[in-house]
């Protein structure tokens, strides 16, 4: 199915239990959702505008799982994965979906959920941007998450979830919850680190260790700058929270050295972005002239050399 206009007030499009199905390029502005029924597969839903959202759903009666389909570049009220036999291998890429995203526990004989992997997706709701239950393996990377109120729930985790977020802006420790079961949630980040003399120069070699600024200085990443400056890009932790206990490693400290160079500061990490470091050692004078004996108002020659090495 491509490049169709529907208005329909049912469902959009109703794709039951089919393998390999290609469903690209289509509105449908009725209110009804785009379904993806009982144990579809291998399919593709791509460059779709949705009004009413998109569902996949359908307990059966052999409890197949519906497993290896994508959702990519769409545009949706929502995604929803409900009254599910489980799901397997679900890849989300791209997709601007303001109705936030929902995963709800398997029914009755099914299995657990695994291996979401999310990337380049934005989500925005009233309320839980992304509610999850009864999920493991579940990866998104390199998009953002958002609300309308105040105050609210961006990230739900209820029924043994499992969710592991990189590089999404506007996830806040404060803004994830947890509901019943044995949940988890990891936080993380990209850094690089760009080391340069007070003067605003790059420093190439400065072997810089970063670890948590807490935690009693154990290294956790070790890098090296280039030409530029700048170590490569660094995969940092800020927080790994579950039901009953939660742990943030940030601040960290950064640790920057070499034969000219040395520093060490401590960074709050709550987004991606580049650490700047400059150097702290002093800059040391030595002046030498090549008369033994000055006269009063003699003018003599005099040699300066200026030096901010260890050695």
């Amino acid at each position: 199915a491509n490049s169709n206009n529907v208005t329909a007030g049912g469902a959009g499009l109703r794709a039951v239990e089919e393998n390999a199905l290609q469903a690209y390029s289509n509105n449908f502005f009725g209110n009804g959702p785009a379904v993806f029924e009982g144990w579809v597969k291998n399919s593709r839903f791509y460059n779709n505008s949705v009004a009413g959202g998109f569902v996949q759903t359908g307990c059966n009666s052999s409890a197949s799982v519906a497993q290896n389909n994508s959702l990519s570049f769409n545009t949706l009220a929502n995604a929803s994965f409900q009254e599910n036999p489980g799901f397997n291998n679900y890849s989300l890429e791209g997709n601007n979906i303001t109705g936030g995203f929902n995963v709800t526990a398997p029914c009755t004989g099914g299995t657990q959920s695994r291996r979401f992997v999310l990337s380049g997706n934005n989500y925005s709701s009233s309320n839980n941007s992304i509610s999850l239950q009864n999920v493991v393996d579940f990866n998104f990377t390199n998009g953002s998450v958002s609300c309308t109120q105040a105050s609210c729930v961006l990230i739900h985790l209820a029924n043994n979830a499992q969710a592991n977020l990189t590089n999404v802006t506007g996830v806040q420790t404060a803004n994830v919850t947890f509901g019943s079961g044995i949940n988890n949630v990891t936080i993380n980040w990209f850094a690089r680190v760009n080391a340069t003399k007070f003067y605003g120069v790059a420093v190439a070699g400065v072997l810089v260790n970063v670890s948590n600024a807490t935690g009693g200085g154990t290294p956790m990443l070790v890098n090296r700058t280039t030409s530029s400056g700048l170590t490569g890009w660094l995969l940092l932790t800020e927080f790994v929270g579950n039901s009953t206990s939660n742990v943030s490693y940030s601040p960290f400290n950064v640790t920057a050295w070499n034969a000219s160079f040395l520093n060490s500061t401590n960074f709050t990490v709550t987004a991606t972005g580049t650490l700047f470091i400059r150097d702290s050692l002093p800059v040391v004078f030595n002046a030498s002239i090549n008369e033994t004996t000055v006269w009063k108002n003699e003018t003599v020659l005099f040699a300066v050399n200026a030096s901010d090495s260890l050695l």
